[in-house]
């Protein structure tokens, strides 16, 4: 590359369950061109765990408890707000 040009596209590319967080260099910009280049980059991508965000459904009443609590058939009642 000339002294000046423009770099290629690269995007950083997370693992399921992941995503991207930033550059080392603290760009968040992805994917990334690097614009104007005069030296050598090496930058770095982070990446962060997804938070599951899935909801737990729960039923009013009674109703029992899944895994091992189930297989020794404990029960638990959920109470009402």
């Amino acid at each position: 590359m000339n002294s000046g040009a423009n770099g290629n596209a690269v995007t950083a590319l997370p693992d399921g369950g992941y995503h991207f967080v930033q550059w080392s260099d603290g760009s968040t910009a992805n994917p990334r061109t690097d614009t104007n280049v005069t030296a050598n980059v090496s930058v770095t991508a982070s990446f962060a765990a997804n938070s599951s965000g899935t909801p737990v459904p729960v039923m009013d009443g009674w109703w029992l408890l899944p895994g091992i609590l189930a297989g020794l058939g404990i029960f638990a009642r959920r109470r009402k707000e």
